[in-house]
């Protein structure tokens, strides 16, 4: 038997054993991808479903599971306007001042993520958040009420 067989055969046998450990992993790998882009975008199809209804500042949204799994995400300009019941913006438009505020950031967390769902434009929506009169009003509290930190 020839030396050049013998090597042959077991660079042969390497190759297989190493394929044999590897592609178990890489196929993981990328099914674990796979299943964290589908739950992205799960998550951006649950909060836009929400919004088509109801309004961003409500209890059952700030506690609802889809809200605590995007927060981290969303700019913190937007967790104080979202969680401070002490200001309220009412602005005249079709959609409110939150809710476009809202959309407009999960737009651009769906762009990162680069999610991309199947029944959404391409092209970038305009939220108006600007358009109409905007009144800001906010609670003032006595002095005495203020909590001491």
């Amino acid at each position: 038997m020839k030396l050049e067989y013998l090597i042959s055969g077991i660079i042969g046998l390497l190759i297989g054993v190493i394929g044999y450990i590897v592609a178990p992993w890489v196929v993981r790998q990328i099914e674990q991808k796979k299943e964290e882009r589908n739950d992205k975008a799960d998550l951006i199809r649950q909060l836009r479903n929400y919004l088509e209804t109801d309004e961003p500042r409500d209890k059952k949204f700030l506690n609802s599971a889809a809200y605590i799994r995007i927060r981290p995400y969303l700019s913190d300009s937007l967790i104080n306007d979202l969680e401070d019941s002490l200001t309220t913006v009412i602005q005249s438009a079709s959609r409110s001042y939150y809710k476009s505020k809202l959309m407009q950031e999960i737009d651009e967390i769906e762009e990162q993520w680069n999610i991309g769902l199947p029944n959404k434009k391409k092209n970038r929506r305009d939220y108006d958040i600007k358009g109409g009169t905007q009144i800001i009003i906010t609670e003032i509290i006595p002095e005495n009420q203020k909590k001491k930190v």
